[in-house]
């Protein structure tokens, strides 16, 4: 094996990776990133106040 097929090897490893990245990981990262944000800025309609499920999410981020 020559210094230019490890070269090609290395390269298409990397391709397959970040699209891999782009197609799964990503999305999953932004997904999740939205619900948080939503959830932090929805509130229990009957008394204003936040759910405990949003609480203990905000707690756990040191608010």
């Amino acid at each position: 094996m020559d210094i230019q097929q490890v070269k090609r090897n290395i390269y298409r490893q990397y391709v397959n990776l970040k699209k891999g990245y782009e197609e799964i990981v990503k999305p999953e990262l932004l997904n999740q990133e939205a619900s948080e944000k939503s959830s932090v800025t929805s509130y229990d309609e009957d008394s204003y106040e936040l759910t405990t499920q949003q609480r203990i999410k905000w707690r756990s981020k040191g608010y």
